[in-house]
This record gives C-alpha cells, structure tokens and sequence, in this order.
C-alpha cells in the first residue's frame, strides 16, 4: 500500500543507508539532508541501525560497519 506524499520507514533507512555509503562519515545534519530526511527521522533511524550493528557512531559522525555485509 502506498500513501502519496509518504516515505516508508524501510525507504528512509535505505536512504540513510546508501548516504552513508556515498559519503563515508557524515554528522546528523548532512546525513538529514543527503538522505532527504525530516532531522529528527533522520536521528531515531541510526539509533535503530546502530542498534542492529549496520551503523556506528563516533565523535558525533555515522557511518557503516562491516556487519552490513553479513
């Protein structure tokens, strides 16, 4: 089911996902904003991907760890 206007919760995350990737490290603003996200989704999402050992945090930058590859 699709709501016009909407992103997903799974789209958002690939969003963040793929950001990550083309950048590297990146703080919570400009991951927001290369990923095209609201901030505050933007900041419960990692929360969510650190938790699942996708992402980590490290003086205050995101990025991808290698469990994404598993």
């Amino acid at each position: 089911m699709e709501f016009p206007g909407r992103r997903g919760v799974l789209e958002g995350a690939f969003s963040l996902l793929r950001e990550l990737a083309r950048v590297g490290d990146a703080g919570l603003t400009s991951l927001a904003a290369g990923a095209g996200l609201p901030k505050a989704t933007a900041h419960r999402m990692p929360a969510q991907l650190i938790a699942l050992g996708a992402v980590e945090r490290r003086a205050g930058c995101y990025r991808l760890t290698r469990a994404r590859l598993r």
